[in-house]
């Protein structure tokens, strides 16, 4: 098997003018750099606009970007049960679509039931208070 590969030119040949890559070239098993950079994303979820138009809630996903790591970390130490965990995960991860989205969201209405949840859960006895002030205090930081 003949396999073709690319070399730069030799050492004496480097200062002359640059070759324009052939048009064509058959495929190679080695492996071969990009001829031009793949760009990079010009627009992250919580920096640019959405395909809708509108723009995204950074506060939101930042207070959301706080409050998963505060409801995982409580699941992993016991603070907060399980089953818990998994609803306060599934509000905060419907939320942050919706708002990465650009969709209309009520965000006052959701952090409330987040507040109203953490509270039924507390009285309920399924996270410890010190996780409950851990999350509700992420929240005030919204002011929703």
């Amino acid at each position: 098997m003949l396999v073709a590969v690319n070399r730069p030119p030799p050492a004496s040949r480097e200062a002359a003018a640059p070759q324009q890559p052939p048009a064509a070239t058959a495929p190679s098993a080695a492996p071969t750099e990009p001829t031009a950079p793949v760009p990079e994303p010009t627009e992250t979820a919580s920096s640019g606009p959405t395909a809708a138009g509108r723009g995204v809630d950074t506060s939101t996903l930042g207070v959301l970007g706080r409050l998963q790591p505060l409801v995982d970390s409580g699941r992993a130490s016991g603070r907060i049960r399980d089953d818990v965990a998994l609803d306060l995960t599934n509000l905060i991860s419907n939320l942050r679509t919706e708002v990465t989205a650009g969709r209309a969201v009520d965000v006052g209405a959701r952090v409330a039931e987040l507040r109203r949840k953490i509270d039924t859960r507390l009285r309920e006895r399924a996270l410890t208070a010190d996780a409950a002030a851990e999350l509700t205090g992420v929240l005030d930081q919204h002011g929703g």
